[in-house]
C-alpha cells in the first residue's frame, strides 16, 4: 500500500505535470521530442544489430550508430533539464548536424538495394523525429527551411546514386518528402499552441491585476464604512451636548467604535466582520440599545428567531446603524420607531421617524445611504425601499427577497418612493 501511493509522488518528480502556460508548453515539447527521441534508440538497438552482418562497413555502421545514441542522451538530458527546447538553441542545430550524417552514412553502411529499408537504412526512421524538433524549436523561418532542405537533400542523395534500381530512386525521393513535411507540421501545431498559451497567460494577467484592484476597492470600502460611523459621532460630539441622554449615548458608542479601530489595525485586511448576533430580533434590540436619545419604539416580537446569513447580520447591523445615526444627525425627529417582522416569504426591517424628510430624487449624496444601505444591502440580497418627502418624515425598509415595484399610493406626491435595486443614486443626506 505504501509504494502504491509512493509511485505517483516518483513519477511527478521525474515528469512534472505541465501547467497550462506557455512555460507549461514548452514542458509538454521536451516530453514529446524525448518520447519520440527514445522510441528512436529503442528501436535503433535491434535494427543495428540484425542488419550489421549485411552492411558494406559494418565497424562504420556501428559507430554511427552509438554515436546518434550518445548524442540523444545528451540531447535529452539537456532538454529534460531545462524543460524547454528552446533554452539552448544550439541543441536543434547540432541535431540536424547528427540527422544529417546518419542519413549520408547510407552511401557506405547500407547497399545500394536496401536504402529505402527502414531497417537497414535506419537513418532515414530516426531523422524523422530531427524534422520534427526543428519546427518547434527553430526560431526564424530561414533556420526551419534551412533544416527541413539539409535533411531533404541528405535522404534523396543516398537514394539517388543507385543506378539500376529505378524503384529505390522513386522511394527515397517520395519518402524523403516526410522531413520538409514534419518540420511544417512542428511548426504550425508549435505556433499555434504558443499564441493560445500566450493568450491565456495574458488573460491570467488581467484577471490578477483587475483581482488585486477589486482587492484594493474592497478595502478602500471597508475603511469607508469603518470610518463613516465615527466621523458622525465625532461631528456630534464637537457639538455643545445638553442632552444627558444623547451625551451617554455618544460617549458609549464612542468607546465601541474606538474598540472597532483598535481591532481594525490588527486583524488581517479584509478580514470578515465578526458578528455577536444573528437573530434579526437581537440585532435590532442590541443597536437600538445604543441610541437610546432618541426613544425609539423597537418592536421585533414577530421577528424573534430569525436567524440570518453571517454576512447578512453585518451588513444589515452596519446599514441600521448608519439609519439611525441619519436619524440623529439629520431628521430632527420627534418619533422614531424600528419594526421588524417575519413570515415564511422572508423578512422586513422598517425604520420611520416624522422629522423633516428629504426629496430622494435630489437628495441623495454623501457615502451612509448610498453604500452602507443601498449597495451594500442590494450586493446580499436585500431590497431597499427609501419613502420620504420634505416635511413628511422618513421610512426606509429591508426586505429579504426580490422587492417588486409598488404601485403608487393614492395622494402621495410624485417622485416620493425610491426603490433602489442595486445602482447608487447619486445623492444622499447623511
Amino acid at each position: 500500500m505504501t509504494h502504491t501511493r509512493s509511485a505517483p509522488r516518483a513519477w511527478q518528480t521525474l515528469l512534472p505535470r505541465p501547467s497550462t502556460t506557455r512555460v507549461g508548453l514548452d514542458l509538454v515539447f521536451v516530453y514529446v521530442i524525448v518520447a519520440l527521441r527514445i522510441v528512436n534508440m529503442a528501436q535503433l538497438v535491434p535494427a543495428v544489430l540484425g542488419t550489421v552482418g549485411r552492411s558494406p562497413q559494418p565497424a562504420l555502421d556501428l559507430m554511427v550508430a552509438t554515436g546518434f545514441l550518445a548524442w540523444s542522451v545528451v540531447l535529452i538530458t539537456l532538454a529534460v533539464r531545462d524543460g524547454s527546447l528552446l533554452a539552448r538553441g544550439w541543441l536543434v542545430r547540432v541535431d540536424v548536424v547528427v540527422a544529417c550524417a546518419c542519413l549520408l552514412a547510407t552511401l557506405v553502411t547500407t547497399a545500394p538495394e536496401l536504402r529505402v529499408s527502414t531497417w537497414d537504412a535506419w537513418g532515414g526512421s530516426v531523422a524523422a523525429s530531427t524534422a520534427l524538433f526543428a519546427g518547434i524549436a527553430m526560431r526564424t523561418t530561414g533556420g526551419r527551411v534551412g533544416a527541413a532542405a539539409a535533411l531533404w537533400l541528405c535522404a534523396v542523395i543516398p537514394a539517388t546514386l543507385v543506378p539500376g534500381h529505378p524503384q529505390v530512386v522513386l522511394a527515397g525521393w517520395t519518402n524523403s518528402l516526410i522531413y520538409p513535411a514534419y518540420t511544417a507540421i512542428g511548426f504550425v501545431a508549435a505556433d499555434y499552441l504558443r499564441r493560445v498559451a500566450d493568450a491565456a497567460d495574458e488573460a491570467r494577467r488581467v484577471a490578477t491585476e483587475a483581482a488585486g484592484r477589486a482587492a484594493a476597492e474592497a478595502e478602500a470600502a471597508r475603511h469607508r464604512a469603518l470610518l463613516h460611523d465615527q466621523a458622525t459621532i465625532l461631528d456630534l460630539v464637537s457639538r455643545r451636548i445638553e442632552d444627558p441622554l444623547l451625551a451617554e449615548a455618544l460617549r458609549r458608542q464612542a468607546g465601541v467604535e474606538a474598540r472597532k479601530l483598535a481591532a481594525f489595525m490588527t486583524q488581517p485586511p479584509l478580514a470578515s466582520p465578526e458578528v455577536d448576533e444573528r437573530d434579526l430580533a437581537g440585532i435590532v434590540r442590541s443597536i437600538t440599545a445604543e441610541f437610546a436619545d432618541l426613544s425609539p419604539v423597537v418592536s421585533v416580537d414577530l421577528a424573534q428567531g430569525t436567524m440570518l446569513p453571517e454576512p447578512v447580520a453585518a451588513t444589515l447591523s452596519s446599514a441600521l446603524t448608519t439609519l439611525l445615526h441619519n436619524v440623529r444627525r439629520h431628521a430632527h425627529a420627534e418619533h422614531c420607531v424600528v419594526h421588524a417582522d417575519a413570515d415564511e416569504h422572508g423578512w422586513e426591517l422598517v425604520v420611520r421617524d416624522d422629522g423633516v424628510g428629504f426629496d430622494p430624487a435630489t437628495s441623495l449624496s454623501g457615502y451612509g445611504l448610498p453604500e452602507l444601505v443601498l449597495r451594500a444591502g442590494a450586493a446580499h440580497g436585500l431590497a431597499v425601499t427609501i419613502d420620504s418627502a420634505p416635511g413628511q418624515g422618513t421610512a426606509v425598509t429591508v426586505r429579504s427577497g426580490p422587492l417588486l415595484e409598488p404601485e403608487p399610493e393614492k395622494g402621495s406626491a410624485p417622485g416620493r418612493r425610491h426603490d433602489d435595486p442595486g445602482i447608487t443614486p447619486d445623492r444622499q443626506t447623511g
